[in-house]
């Protein structure tokens, strides 16, 4: 039997480009005479240039040279010099076209093509960071065009990915969502890699693709490209679920003035409004913004009605008290100018600013629910494009505002920074295509103690990555690449890091493709995973607080060197100290006679156990009960220094038109995982009890057995002192970030996809999803994990359009099984749901482009949650007026 542990993703690519090298420069052979095809391709209807345009030239004596459209239209493509051609031209979404008796280097080819109602799926991907075909694209990707942005009901701009194939979306608010591909999800939406333009999206530093404040207004957007699985080698660390790319519209395409209004159920309203104005022919500057608001769905978290009602019990006012004080009110502000400058042709220097500034809810699965208010997102970014030469400069700034935790009241302070570069060249050498490229990231955490608390001053990330990748055209059906990227982070003891990718594209023709790849792709440990010093709470009346503690990368040990464990116990416990004891409780006598007298039990009159009369008792708290779980000292582990979670992906892949009319799409996945990065419903420093069992036999010296058995049981109960590591101040509880790491577990998914085009009018669409599991164990180390994704999903759509009319329909439905949820935070279960949207537009026969829409999401009102710790959300009508001016 083979064994195929030995090929591992290394070894497949040497194998790869050893191939590349012995076949690919002779796939075609040289142009002695060079000529070209060349022209520009544009939409029939509105004369606007088609990006991603597939041009397949046949010459007399047979074979085929591709091409695509740049982002003007236009094409370039060489040919031989003498003969006549036959140029076909297709992109998915318009009828294909073929002109024949085509010379080279004659004049300019103009072809304009018929948009069809629907677009079966635009063509244009970032799958490997060029423009592509996304038929022959060597990753499983999907693109929301342009009119499907505007067509659907969105609060934020990734919103429209909910009915994307292969997508786990779930809505957790009115302006607050989570999201993610093939595998596991967080609390919060930081597993795929979100771009802006190229602008890496998410929150500095902490890293959540917070869809409020990501400044993209709906009607500003090109179309959204969605990258599903690994795409690391390219895209770099945290990019192994993939990407998710908002494109915005170049404002030197066309001059233009929109606004959009929409208002509806939860007192919603939507305001935006843009503009393109274009300074002779090479200059256009855009600029956009936009308010929206709304009333949040109601929630009541149980830890925090406990929480406000203690501190009410302690004295609070209730009227400031922060705990439990959710806003009603969420609110989003953004804008964003830009300006695009051609220096010459296929030249363009691009600069643009914006802002985003939010209230409302966002939940994670360390600390709960966050109310933010006035969290405020801007950025600064530059970048360079040239048919070779690609370069890119951010600055990405985060400002929480007033924000706090709503388990504890205390305020978060964010004021981070990121700055971060890009740069990619690319080259041609026969049929073999290179690109080299490197990036860099500096995170600065600027939180006043509040997230990183004692590593406040000492916890800057400095991420550094340098690729290859090579593709070579084997024949004019196959196509060969490879890539090798190498990163290197600055708080890890192991800083280096090697990620290759291959894959092989088959086109049988030009309407099919078949895609195998291997990649090998990791997490890299973030700000919130290396320092996070949080105080997430008190433990009652006790002396104890429980905390969520980081180790800055460097791990965590525990003390023996106390005739075994050692305990900490809190200042009220040591005499106005925190002090290190051995973790016996009979040491602790002395402070359970005094908190005892407390409550009204006096044993101040009683002798002194001692540890060979009554024996100690260690036990894990789990937040999520309130109860204790006894456990022996052999569970205490030093954990080891922090590393990247590993991902090594096998895929195969099928796109294609089955008919004139059906479009497919098949994606078949295998996954294996180590190093993983796990949480746990429970703390991981233990404390120390007495044992009820001896004590009970102790006290019956002294008092009935009766009397003795209670009294036990209400000294059993207070925790004396904690099992603390040694790089961890205090005696709180401590939850690791993250709690274990290491082991391994697999799994498979299937992603399908169909879409048919019934008419001219009318479009049906569906998609299922399906993974074999939705949580495991790690093999090799004690842990379970749960994906928080369900196994499986489908939806299924039907979109009329009658152009000529100017009436269109969108009925959609999307079904999802439940899964289970547990993090520090939150506990529980979420329903299969299905539910049905429906929407309908109206062009008003006024204005240059007007439109009326209603909406209704969730229109049969099935009541569900979508998360655990989000509110149960019903039926949402609303309307919407989109004008050109």
């Amino acid at each position: 039997m083979v064994s195929w542990a030995r090929y591992s993703p290394q070894r497949i690519l040497l194998l790869v480009l050893a191939i590349a090298g012995l076949h690919g420069f002779s796939a075609r052979p040289a142009l002695a005479q060079v000529g070209q095809v060349h022209g520009l391709v544009t939409d029939s209807a509105s004369g606007t240039p088609l990006e991603g345009v597939m041009l397949a030239v046949t010459p007399a004596n047979g074979g085929q040279i591709f091409g695509l459209t740049d982002g003007r239209g236009r094409f370039r493509i060489d040919v031989p010099a003498d003969g006549m051609f036959a140029v076909q031209v297709t992109r998915i979404g318009y009828a294909p076209r073929r002109i024949d008796g085509v010379r080279a280097s004659s004049a300019p080819l103009v072809v304009r093509l018929l948009p069809l109602a629907f677009q079966v799926a635009p063509v244009v991907v970032m799958a490997s960071m060029v423009r592509e075909s996304q038929l022959i694209a060597p990753a499983a990707t999907y693109v929301v065009s342009r009119e499907t942005i505007q067509r659907t009901l969105a609060t934020t701009a990734v919103d429209v990915l909910r009915d994307v194939p292969g997508i786990d979306f779930a809505h957790k608010g009115l302006f607050s969502s989570t999201f993610s591909a093939r595998g596991p999800r967080n609390v919060t939406a930081q597993d795929m890699l979100v771009l802006h333009d190229y602008r890496y999206a998410a929150l500095p530093v902490l890293g959540f693709n917070t869809g409020g404040l990501i400044p993209a207004a709906q009607g500003d957007l090109e179309r959204v490209e969605v990258v599903r699985g690994p795409a690391a080698v390219m895209y770099g660390p945290n990019s192994r679920r993939g990407v998710v790319h908002l494109v915005s519209r170049s404002p030197l395409v066309a001059s233009d003035r929109m606004l959009l209004f929409g208002a509806g159920q939860r007192s919603l309203f939507d305001g935006s409004g843009g503009f393109s104005q274009r300074w002779g022919s090479r200059v256009a500057v855009r600029m956009a913004g936009r308010y929206a608001r709304g009333k949040e769905w109601a929630y009541t978290d149980p830890v925090e009605t406990a929480a406000r009602q203690q501190a009410v019990a302690a004295g609070a006012r209730a009227d400031t008290l922060r705990i439990g004080a959710r806003i009603p009110d969420n609110s989003v502000l953004q804008g964003e100018g830009r300006v695009d400058w051609m220096l010459r042709d296929n030249v363009t220097l691009t600069t643009s600013a914006g802002f985003s500034e939010a209230t409302g809810i966002e939940t994670s699965g360390e600390a709960g629910a966050a109310q933010s208010d006035g969290w405020r997102y801007s950025f600064l970014q530059t970048r360079l494009e040239t048919p070779r030469l690609f370069a890119n400069v951010m600055y990405n700034l985060s400002d929480a505002g007033s924000t706090y935790n709503l388990r504890t009241g205390g305020l978060f302070v964010d004021n981070s920074r990121l700055l971060a570069s890009q740069v990619q060249y690319r080259a041609e050498a026969g049929p073999l295509r290179l690109l080299a490229g490197g990036d860099f990231r500096r995170g600065v955490p600027q939180t006043g103690g509040t997230l990183n608390g004692r590593f406040e001053d000492d916890d800057a990330l400095q991420e550094t990555g340098a690729y290859v990748h090579a593709s070579a055209a084997l024949s004019p059906r196959f196509e060969l690449s490879g890539a090798l990227r190498l990163d290197h982070h600055n708080r890890l003891a192991d800083p280096w890091f090697l990620s290759p990718r291959v894959s092989l594209v088959a086109r049988p023709s030009t309407n099919h493709s078949l895609r195998l790849a291997a990649s090998r792709s990791f997490a890299q440990p973030s700000t919130r995973d290396l320092f996070p010093d949080l105080f997430l709470g008190p433990l009652g009346p006790l002396p104890f607080g429980l905390r969520l503690a980081g180790s800055g990368g460097q791990g965590f040990t525990f003390s023996r060197e106390c005739g075994g464990l050692c305990m900490r116990v809190p200042a009220a416990f040591g005499g106005g100290q925190v002090r290190t004891l051995p973790a016996q409780a009979t040491l602790m006598w002395p402070v359970v006679v005094a908190f005892l007298r407390q409550q009204g039990l006096d044993l101040s009159a009683l002798p002194a156990p001692t540890a060979t009369q009554v024996k100690s008792l260690l036990a894990l708290l789990n937040p999520a009960t309130g109860g204790f779980t006894p456990v022996n000292d052999l569970s205490v582990r030093d954990v080891a220094p922090a590393r990247r979670a590993v991902e090594s992906v096998f895929e195969g892949g099928y796109k294609g038109h089955l008919s004139s009319r059906l479009f497919a799409t098949i994606d078949v996945h295998f996954t294996r995982a180590s190093d993983v990065y796990a949480t746990t419903s429970t703390v991981n420093t233990p404390n120390v009890f007495f044992d009820p069992v001896t004590l009970t036999g102790w006290l019956s010296q002294f008092m009935p057995t009766t009397a003795a058995q209670q009294t036990a049981g209400a000294i059993a109960s207070i925790p004396l002192g904690t099992i603390m590591p040694n790089e961890v101040p205090g005696a709180d509880l401590l939850i690791f970030q993250p709690a274990t790491q290491g082991g391994s577990y697999n799994y498979w998914g299937l992603d399908l996809a169909l879409t048919y085009q019934a008419s001219d009018r009318l479009s049906l669409s569906s998609g299922y999803s399906w993974v074999s599991k939705d949580s495991t164990g790690l093999g090799g180390v004690d842990g379970f994990l749960l994906f928080h994704t369900p196994q499986h999903k489908g939806m299924a759509a039907a979109e009329w359009q009658d152009t000529r009319r100017g009436v269109q329909g969108t009925l959609r439905g999307r079904a999802i099984s439940g899964f289970s949820v547990r993090t520090p935070a939150y506990v529980g279960t979420v329903d299969p749901y299905a539910v049905f949207d429906a929407g309908i537009g109206v062009r008003l026969p006024f204005g240059k482009d007007t439109w009326l829409s209603l909406d209704a999401l969730n229109v049969l009102n099935t009541v569900h949650t979508e998360f655990v710790g989000s509110p149960d959300i019903g039926r949402r009508l609303a309307s919407r007026v989109r004008m050109r001016l």
